[in-house]
């Protein structure tokens, strides 16, 4: 089985923030990188937020609310 291709960029749907998954960064929070959920699991992990509806990308600057 062929490993994902890293590194994967990824921009906030909301304020154009860039950030860039690496393979050690995965490698650091998953148990197989080159699963298909370890990219999830990173972006998880950073608090980054998949729109469930059109599938945009959020950074955590765009999804805190404040209580």
């Amino acid at each position: 089985m062929p490993g994902l291709d890293y590194p994967f960029d990824f921009v906030c749907a909301g304020c154009d923030k860039e950030i860039t998954v690496e393979r050690n960064d995965a490698r650091d929070l998953t148990p197989n990188p080159d699963s298909v959920s370890a990219i999830e699991i990173v972006l998880e992990q950073w608090r980054w937020l998949q729109d469930d509806v059109d599938g945009r990308l959020f950074c955590p600057d765009c999804t805190d609310v404040e209580a």
